[in-house]
């Protein structure tokens, strides 16, 4: 009975969210000074998460005081969450109404990718939680072919979350990260995104976590050793393939800048790798704020005596 109670619970709090995003996205339709609107809600919203989250103070804090942080730790936490429910807001938003937001995010270096298309090559590009959750979605509203490579685990949430909300409420951004059309699952179909590259097409993917144990060789990210996430940077060898690190930054009353940059040469799949990471740890210095794994730095990525 306690199990029934639960689950109806947690269904009943992920319709309400979604419909809080539905009324939300009309409300951006309909009122003037729609980046106000959002960025104001991201402040509310953001304080009391901060009150909820009070369990991952210690963390942020302790992430602080690694990165040599100059705030104090409650500005330091304040700003954080803050700027978390700001990403996640825009995030769900922009996915329910993108024709009147995408002024408000500017996609740079776009032609770049266009112009190693035009060759006949597809392209590899690699980002981080790092921002609102709309790098895929960005560039195929940007007409590029594109497939996101996405764990098995967060396609398996993202497709539950799917079959629980209510279909009047069901949020533009689950039904497009379940496009089969769109996401290849990371497990069992490196074939299929090879595949996919040579037809021309850009696959994409977000890496910072660790990647599995191998050859005791590891990574260095913010300080602190970790196994490297290679196979995107060893297909990106074997098959010659231009690979791009994709970050966003919040440029306030603009809205937000999506950044393509790309990687550079790299001979061996760890050596790409670490460029990626140095590259996420620039952007990670410059605003951590933006950085949604913030919390679970050093339960996730250090690499302990038993490999990870």
């Amino acid at each position: 009975m306690k199990n029934v109670i639960h689950n109806f619970a947690a269904r009943l709090a992920l319709n309400m969210k979604f419909l809080a995003v539905r009324l939300l996205s009309i409300s951006v339709r309909i009122l003037p000074f729609r980046i106000l609107l959002l960025n104001s809600l991201g402040v509310v919203t953001g304080f009391f998460s901060m009150l909820l989250g009070i369990g991952r103070w210690k963390a942020i804090i302790r992430f602080a005081h690694h990165t040599g942080s100059s705030l104090a730790p409650l500005k330091y936490v304040a700003r954080y969450f803050i700027q978390q429910s700001k990403n996640g807001i825009w995030g769900n938003v922009f996915y329910e109404a993108p024709s009147l937001l995408d002024q408000y995010i500017d996609t740079k270096s776009v032609e770049s990718v266009r112009h190693v298309m035009s060759s006949g090559k597809g392209a590899i590009v690699i980002g981080a939680h790092y921002g609102p959750l709309l790098q895929t979605y960005l560039l195929n509203r940007r007409h590029l072919p594109v497939k996101a490579f996405m764990a098995r685990q967060f396609a398996s949430e993202l497709n539950s979350i799917d079959r629980l909300v209510l279909k009047p409420l069901r949020s533009g951004m689950v039904a497009f990260l379940t496009d089969p059309g769109v996401i290849l699952v990371s497990q069992g179909d490196e074939r299929r995104i090879i595949e996919h590259i040579k037809e021309g097409g850009v696959a994409v993917m977000y890496i910072d976590y660790p990647g599995p144990p191998g050859a005791g060789k590891t990574a260095t990210f913010l300080g602190l050793p970790m196994h490297p996430h290679t196979t995107l940077f060893r297909l990106a060898i074997k098959y010659d393939i231009p690979v791009f690190f994709s970050f966003f930054n919040d440029v306030s009353d603009r809205g937000y800048r999506m950044n393509l940059v790309p990687s550079g040469d790299f001979s061996t799949p760890a050596e790409g790798y670490q460029r990626y990471a140095d590259y996420l740890q620039t952007q990670i210095e410059e605003c951590p704020f933006m950085w949604g794994f913030l919390p679970h730095f050093f339960e996730i990525f250090q690499v302990g005596t038993d490999g990870v």
